[in-house]
């Protein structure tokens, strides 16, 4: 069972390719908090904290598409290689800003900037690996992927607390900037990335649409976790361990779901991994104390990273040729600004109803998606391909 994982260990571009994939994403994992932490102790403020950290992801999440359309144009190298030279460039200009005392519109312009050139490696990435005729390998690549993210956000913050105990908040910035410069270079030497493609690129289909509907549906469900994990333990350092719990059980559900690689059309799986997420996490709001909570998160977790690599599979099929790259940026972007929906609506569920409520309502993120993904495949299959039929016999 475990075979498909040795054909990667063997292989000679896979393990760099997947480590680099990885640390290109400690950006999103380090960089909120590392923001944060720098202006409560630079600037004596959290609300502008919380503001830099909100200019940052949002950067990320609007120009990503349009890394990845050029990396689709003229290949994904250039565009690796143009960004993990720049964001650790524009985050030194971060740096800077915030020793300095420079003024807030020449700070936000360097966060912005920033943010702008975080790199798109994990999108190049998985758009190379559409490519791998064997499923098997295929599906093992994407789940150690999934597995990977999982681990990147668990050590993240935890990096970041050790930067800030051995020097500063702008030791954190710098160390995410190497891990994203370290990372895209990695991919560009090693992974075998697309080349550009010179046919007219098509339009997103309908199906691909309703994905990152469903993608936004996931985010808006882990957002809300966030909060509601928070204000179920009363914040504190209790609600990371929490969450720390969380993603090791993904991190290990990723891994076994690559393991077991299902047969089943990517279309199949997809709905089913998001029927058991949103069944996963819906148990949460049983929880009456702490070390329930932690119990029911840790099969809440198993569910989450093999419901990413059946999301991202899903999507290498449904991507237009040609237009790889920016599909796997526009998941990113759809799970981003999903996360931020999901951290605002938490906040007011907490404070309304309770904890309860908001994780009820974050389960209906996946479960939502689940009934979408099944509505619209039965209106493909049972509708639109008989007529289809029904043509080409005509």
């Amino acid at each position: 069972m475990l075979g498909h994982y040795r054909i990667l260990l063997r292989t000679r571009h896979a393990v760099p390719t997947v480590f680099g994939a990885a640390i290109a994403r400690y950006p999103s994992a380090m960089m909120p908090l590392a923001l944060l932490l720098s202006s409560a102790a630079q600037l004596d403020s959290l609300a502008l904290g919380g503001f830099t950290a909100a200019a940052h992801g949002l950067a990320t999440a609007v120009v990503a598409p349009v890394w990845g359309r050029w990396a689709d144009r003229v290949g994904a190298r250039p565009m690796l290689l143009t960004t993990g030279l720049g964001y650790p460039v524009a985050v030194v200009a971060v740096v800077t800003c915030f020793a300095w005392k420079a003024p807030l519109f020449v700070l936000f312009a360097a966060v912005i900037a920033a943010g702008a050139c975080v790199p798109a490696a994990a999108s190049a990435v998985r758009g190379s690996w559409r490519q791998i005729d064997d499923l098997a390998v295929r599906q093992a690549l994407f789940s150690a992927d999934s597995a990977a993210v999982s681990i990147v956000f668990i050590s993240g913050p935890a990096l970041v607390a050790v930067a800030v105990a051995l020097s500063s908040p702008a030791a954190a910035m710098l160390l995410a900037a190497l891990g994203a410069s370290v990372g895209a270079l990695l991919v560009a030497s090693y992974a075998r990335l697309h080349p550009a493609v010179s046919e007219p690129r098509r339009t997103i289909s309908t199906a691909l649409g309703f994905l990152f509907a469903t993608v936004w549906g996931m985010g808006l469900g882990f957002g809300i976790l966030d909060v509601a994990v928070t204000g179920f333990v009363g914040g504190g350092a209790l609600a990371g361990i929490l969450l720390a719990i969380w993603a090791c059980a993904s991190a290990v559900g990723g891994l076994w779901f690559g393991v077991i690689a299902p047969k089943a059309p990517m279309s199949v799986q997809y709905r089913w991994a998001l029927l058991a997420m949103a069944l996963g996490h819906l148990p949460l709001i049983l929880a009456a104390k702490p070390s329930t909570m932690a119990m029911l998160l840790l099969f809440a977790g198993l569910t989450v990273a093999p419901t990413f690599a059946t999301q991202a599979m899903y999507a290498a099929e449904l991507a237009p040729p040609g237009g790889a790259t920016e599909t796997f940026t526009w998941l990113g972007t759809m799970g981003y600004l999903g996360m931020a929906c999901g951290a605002a609506l938490g906040g007011v569920l907490v404070e309304w109803r309770g904890p309860d409520a908001a994780f009820l309502i974050g389960a209906a993120g996946p479960g939502v998606g689940f009934l979408v993904v099944t509505i619209v495949q039965w209106l493909y299959f049972r509708l639109i391909t008989p007529v289809a039929r029904r043509r080409t016999l005509a």
